[in-house]
């Protein structure tokens, strides 16, 4: 067994990183798309090529021993200095600007002068054209979110460490699916990625909060770096956030008419969230088609299906049937919880339900049922003059409220994204 630091100064490929694949097809494109589908068609469904460029992908194996560099070096002076103090110096700084800390310690000068100046290429009507997009497919993006995004991701079990040794499993599924929506609701919210909006300071929190976990678990004897590289590493953290591209595919068959220029500009929406979050220059892409190109590669580094993703994957399917409803409780639970599973079953193959332990005998039929009327109601909305706006106002406040389904009162990320007393980045 070698230390943290030989595996930290040699960096050898993680054991977890599958081998490159035959024929340079990543597998869990067939999570998503029938191995019977030609290349050719693969290709336009997606937008771009899909055998993996070796090159790349040893970039994004590379990845896995990289974490964040300038929070890293920040939250290692908060420790220096006292974390608690510190810590309130940081919150004041982001809440209320730099110039309002007494007296600011250097390190935290140097750290929000590299997030308030905005990156040359950021065009903020390219921002607000991106929220609208997202905020106007009302409830399908959070069915994307949790039945799409969040299910399929746990068949990549490299997320699913941290999680656990975090004390994820303790809390309720709901809860953490609130979290991470609570954030995405906040991502998007108007004027959310304005320097004081609630998406800006939401990530600059989540992205300290990463760094905390980073910094306890690389401590912890029972951390594997030779199977996983470093805790909530680039890599990782880039695949995250590169899901927010396959909203506009995944939209498209749930009834939501999304166009390139939307795709385009939730895709620029995407690269400033991943600045933000601290993912290095060369890995932000610039359009949609490049994304999910870096989304191919940075998965393929994901081991699949564990025992922690079977675990982690009932839970969220079994979530629905503990829900709290004031009237007709039983019915309605057992009506959420299959309409879950069918959506689940529109993106994500049998063969990968199954692999996950969860129902895969179930017919999309939410989705057939739901796909007409959505369309006609997004495409009445967006022939008629303010029709479009209404939309992105209605989704909005609908997404908001359905935060309530999973963490009661639940609006915004700012009440949830606060660390348990015993959690690594509690401070």
């Amino acid at each position: 067994m070698h230390s943290a630091q030989y595996y930290l100064s040699t960096r050898p490929t993680p054991t977890r990183v599958p081998p490159f694949p035959q024929g340079g097809i990543p597998p869990f494109i067939y999570s998503l798309i029938p191995r019977q589908v030609p290349t050719w068609l693969m290709e336009t469904l997606l937008g771009g090529p899909v055998r993996l460029d070796p090159a790349l992908r040893e970039e994004m194996v590379q990845g896995l021993w990289e974490g964040d560099a300038p929070m890293d070096h920040l939250v290692d002076w908060m420790f220096e200095i006292g974390p608690g103090q510190a810590k309130k110096q940081f919150d004041q700084a982001l809440e209320h600007g730099i110039d309002t800390v007494a007296d600011a310690p250097q390190p935290l000068r140097e750290f929000f002068a590299l997030i308030d100046e905005p990156p040359p290429w950021l065009d903020r009507s390219e921002l607000r054209k991106g929220a609208r997009a997202v905020n106007a497919s009302g409830a399908a993006i959070h069915y994307l979110a949790r039945d799409f995004f969040l299910m399929g991701a746990y068949l990549l079990s490299g997320f699913n460490e941290p999680l656990i040794m975090t004390g994820a499993l303790r809390k309720g599924t709901g809860k953490r699916f609130a979290e991470t929506q609570s954030w995405t609701i906040d991502l998007y919210s108007p004027n959310g990625m304005e320097r004081f909006g609630a998406g800006f300071k939401s990530t600059l929190r989540v992205r300290l909060i990463h760094a905390l976990v980073r910094r306890n678990l690389q401590t912890k004897s029972e951390w594997d770096f030779a199977r996983l590289g470093i805790p909530i590493n680039q890599t990782d953290m880039l695949t995250t956030i590169l899901t927010t591209l396959l909203l506009g595919l995944g939209s498209r068959a749930l009834g939501v008419p999304m166009t390139r220029r939307e795709t385009d500009a939730i895709a620029h929406h995407g690269r400033y969230a991943a600045w933000l979050m601290g993912i290095k220059e060369p890995w932000l892409f610039d359009s949609t088609a490049q994304g999910i190109r870096l989304l191919m590669h940075s998965a393929s580094t994901q081991p699949r299906g564990e025992e922690t993703s079977r675990i982690m994957a009932q839970s969220l399917a079994a979530e629905p049937l503990t829900r709290e409803y004031p009237h007709f409780q039983t019915l309605r639970r057992r009506f959420e919880h299959s309409k879950h599973l069918s959506i689940s079953r529109l993106y994500l193959s049998k063969k990968t339900l199954d692999k996950l332990g969860v129902p895969s005998n179930v017919l999309p039929w939410y989705p057939l049922l739901t796909i007409g009327p959505r369309l006609a109601w997004q495409s009445a909305h967006r022939l008629v003059p303010g029709g479009y706006r209404r939309l992105a106002e209605q989704g909005y406040r609908k997404q908001r409220n359905m935060l309530a389904v999973f963490h009661a009162g639940a609006r915004s990320a700012a009440g949830l994204i606060q660390p348990d007393a015993d959690h690594p980045a509690h401070i």
